[in-house]
């Protein structure tokens, strides 16, 4: 018969199934398709160069709105099937696209998880794309909202600076009241702020390892100093969603980290930036540290640090830190005409000496 001559020279041309696409619109149409010729068509997709491929995956998509339901579903199975190295973005958009039809993203959204969790083996290419899937899907498709307490939940079970700043972008998602009852229903639950903190640890373990911390990366995604930025990053986010603050312990271990051990001029300085910012920036109304964890620091800690190793940046905070402490114990007044003394014992003074 005519379509039996067609299925055999499939395999012959990309073009066979291009110019065919309405027979098999037509096929499906009419409840005519076959989950055998279906995968006689989606094999033919793979292996084929790039520009063949995205003929391919228009003419399934286009193809698949004629489709039964459970047909569409055998086409999906195919697609998740797919070893994940052999991934591509046309893949996965047509991914989102059959699942739109069916109206079911689970097996999408588990996939782009996958994918994301797959550091070593995927292109980057492929790793941005799905986390952008994910926070695109979670976040504004009214079928995956109610998933998003999941995956947020997920991302702190398997905490990694990729999974961090997914958890970020759906908490983002809700309004302040929710924000601040998810963060600390997972922190009273999990432990979160230690469990970062004891991944960083585990980053600067890795980083011990590589010569050029500003270009070689740990993972496929980023560099040693890029975890470092996100991970105070999320600190930051996750103190002005909840309130929350970080305690002497967690001081004592980002110090001990990124200070006393560090390996690159640069991680003090970014921590102690962050530090200055997140004590000093008025602006975002919330407080990393409580007044006596500032005053932790400032007397515990760079009281007796080394300037050599801090630098510039580091002073510049030990000195904004000098007079705010001071003032407030009343052993210094700060004025617009100037900073007067009012006492012989002043908080810091042997350090600036």
């Amino acid at each position: 018969s005519f379509i039996e001559r067609y299925f055999e020279l499939i395999n012959s041309h990309i073009e066979i199934i291009r110019q065919g696409t309405d027979i098999l619109k037509f096929l499906a149409r009419n409840r005519k398709l076959s989950h055998e010729q279906l995968d006689q068509v989606w094999v033919r997709s793979l292996g084929i160069h790039e520009h063949d491929r995205r003929i391919m995956y228009e003419s399934l998509f286009e193809i698949s709105s004629e489709m039964s339901s459970e047909l569409v579903d055998h086409l999906i199975e195919n697609v998740f099937k797919v070893p994940f190295e052999s991934y591509d973005i046309q893949l996965l958009d047509l991914a989102v696209k059959l699942s739109s039809i069916t109206k079911n993203y689970q097996s999408a959204l588990d996939v782009f998880w996958n994918l994301i969790q797959q550091d070593t083996r995927v292109e980057l290419g492929i790793i941005d794309a799905s986390l952008k899937y994910l926070v695109s899907l979670l976040t504004g498709e009214s079928l995956c909202t109610p998933l998003r307490k999941k995956y947020i939940i997920m991302c702190f079970e398997n905490i990694s600076t990729i999974s961090l700043l997914l958890a970020k972008s759906i908490i983002e998602s809700y309004p302040s009241r929710l924000k601040k009852k998810i963060i600390t229903d997972i922190n009273d639950s999990d432990n979160l702020t230690p469990r970062v903190i004891e991944y960083l640890r585990n980053i600067k373990h890795i980083a011990h390892s590589k010569k050029n911390l500003n270009k070689n990366k740990i993972g496929r995604k980023y560099t040693y100093l890029e975890h470092i930025s996100h991970i105070l990053g999320f600190f930051e986010f996750v103190t002005y969603c909840s309130g929350l603050s970080l305690g002497q312990d967690d001081v004592d271990t980002l110090w001990e980290i990124l200070i006393d051990s560090q390996i690159d001029p640069q991680e003090s300085e970014m921590l102690l930036m962050w530090l200055g910012d997140c004590i000093y920036n008025l602006a975002n109304q919330f407080v990393v540290f409580s007044d006596s964890i500032i005053e932790y620091i400032f007397v515990s800690k760079m009281q007796n640090v080394d300037f050599v190793v801090i630098g510039t940046v580091g002073y510049e905070v030990f000195e904004k830190l000098f007079l705010q402490i001071n003032e407030k114990n009343n052993k210094i007044k700060c004025t617009v005409e100037g900073n007067y003394i009012n006492s012989k014992h002043i908080i810091g003074l042997d350090s600036i000496w």
